[in-house]
């Protein structure tokens, strides 16, 4: 072991050792002093002889240099004599320096073992009590505790050195196409997205953009959604989340949108008589969920989307009064009533929502149809002409409050409603090769998309569709996979 001994110079008499004693010196039991550096070792490898001397001189210089800093006693002025620092000759003068100098082991016995083992137990105590309590205390005061110690704390702005203001209206002009990317950002982007608040800014400054959901049932994989983007540059059909495992491989659903958010309702499978569950796809949050089942348990039915609220009737069910009974879901409570039955008859087949009333299309037990329209304000019905009644030839779709029709039993016509005159007005024929009936129709804009069998895509423009031969301009896309899927809906959602 090596003990480093400083000397200052100036402090020492001796003239012969004072260049000698400039530098720090090591005493080594084995080899004796010699000047330690912190240079590696080689650099002072030829001059190691020339600067170690005889340990007999380095004691008596060490000696000396204590003389002069400890002088003889001087008794004080109360007579007390203040004793002498005890000398360093007198350690280095022990035969044992290794003994002296290095601090004694400590030996590692079982009870030390056990002493460790003790106070590391207590911490962990201590770290599950502490846990427990946090716990409870959030469980006891609930989001609310939460929310008021946000508050109170520094305020975590959407994008720092803005206002949340101006921070809303810079990521509302995102393109809808990268929401998926805003939403990994943070928990408060995300919460953003979801927020009522995102959707009134996108609306206001017409952000808006309109995107196509279809159900579709594949023949092994069961039941699919898809998702298109109308924008040219992006127009493809992507697979979205999952659809839960009950609807899977349901038959008889009804798919209706309601706001931003996509309901699947009822159904029934071969396993499975007809169900009153009902599960809802929030595009903002692109994620499914369960909502408020449904009064009556029904499959194969009727459906409609107006004003925030869903209407259903027909079908099959469970009770001989399925099929006469009349339910309303209010988006904004999550809830459902049951009204008496407003139709005369029970046979509707088709809903259409209409100039904020509710079309209804019958069909007799002998193939006969008629319409009538029921206004939900007043809850009644009342018959109308039967010449719309011809809609069941075909899906329909409204553009701008025009009820607009696609014959697939006549060479593919697409028709328009005139209520003046109260008939069916011919636009158009689409050519055979590019559609795949049955078809489904779905609007955005003043466009037209014609939806078909293995998602076959033919969209028209209502204002600038041109006849060249009786057959209308139109453009058309097939999706970039194979498929053989049949479409059972089809529906829009903005945002």
């Amino acid at each position: 072991m090596e003990t480093q001994i400083c000397l200052p110079v100036k402090e020492l008499r001796d003239t012969d050792a004072r260049s000698q004693l400039h530098r720090k010196y090591v005493i080594n039991p084995r080899i004796g002093p010699t000047r330690s550096s912190s240079k590696p070792r080689g650099a002072f490898r030829a001059r190691r002889k020339a600067s170690t001397i005889d340990r007999s001189i380095l004691l008596r210089l060490i000696g000396l240099h204590e003389a002069s800093r400890n002088p003889p006693p001087r008794p004080s002025e109360r007579g007390i004599s203040v004793a002498p620092v005890p000398s360093v000759v007198a350690a280095l003068s022990e035969p044992d320096l290794r003994q002296r100098t290095a601090p004694p082991l400590r030996r590692i016995t079982p009870k030390i073992i056990f002493i460790q083992f003790v106070q590391l137990l207590g911490y962990l105590v201590t770290l599950i009590i502490y846990w427990s309590c946090t716990v409870d205390i959030t469980m006891a005061f609930g989001q609310n505790a939460t929310d008021n110690c946000v508050q109170e704390g520094s305020h975590v702005a959407l994008i720092n050195g803005l206002p949340d203001e101006i921070s809303i209206l810079c990521l509302a002009r995102v393109p809808r196409r990268y929401h998926h990317i805003l939403r990994c950002v943070s928990r408060k982007w995300r919460a953003l997205l979801c927020s009522e608040e995102w959707h009134y800014h996108r609306q206001k400054n017409n952000m808006e953009e309109t995107w196509i959901y279809v159900m579709c049932r594949a023949n092994v994989k069961g039941n699919l959604c898809y998702v298109l983007d109308p924008d040219p540059a992006n127009r493809s059909w992507k697979l979205i989340q999952p659809i839960p495992s009950p609807c899977s491989k349901k038959d008889g659903m009804s798919v209706e949108a309601l706001g931003k958010k996509l309901y699947l309702l009822g159904g029934c499978s071969w396993q499975e008589d007809a169900t009153d569950e009902v599960y809802c796809y929030d595009a903002s949050a692109n994620k499914w969920d369960v909502a408020s089942s449904m009064p009556t348990a029904r499959c194969f039915f009727v459906s409609a989307s107006l004003d925030g609220k869903l209407y259903i009737s027909s079908g099959l069910g469970l009770r001989s009064t399925a099929p006469n009974s009349w339910d309303i879901y209010h988006s904004d409570s999550d809830s459902w009533i049951s009204q008496k039955y407003p139709l005369h008859n029970h046979d509707v087949i088709k809903l259409i929502a209409l100039e904020g009333k509710l079309c209804t299309i019958h069909k007799s037990w002998d193939g006969f149809s008629y319409a009538g329209i029921y206004d939900p304000a007043s809850a009644t019905w009342r018959g109308i002409d039967n010449e719309i009644a011809l809609s069941t030839y075909g899906p329909t779709v409204v553009v701008d409050g025009v009820l607009y029709m696609l014959h697939e039993t006549s060479g593919m016509r697409l028709l328009r409603w005139q209520e003046e005159r109260k008939e069916w007005v011919a636009i158009g024929r689409l050519s055979s090769h590019l559609t795949k009936p049955p078809c489904h129709l779905v609007a955005i804009g003043r466009s037209i998309y014609v939806i078909g069998q293995r998602l076959s895509t033919v969209v028209i423009d209502v204002d600038e569709a041109a006849k060249v031969e009786g057959l209308m301009v139109s453009s058309s896309f097939s999706p970039r996979f194979d498929c053989d899927h049949t479409i059972i809906s089809c529906n829009t959602i903005a945002i």
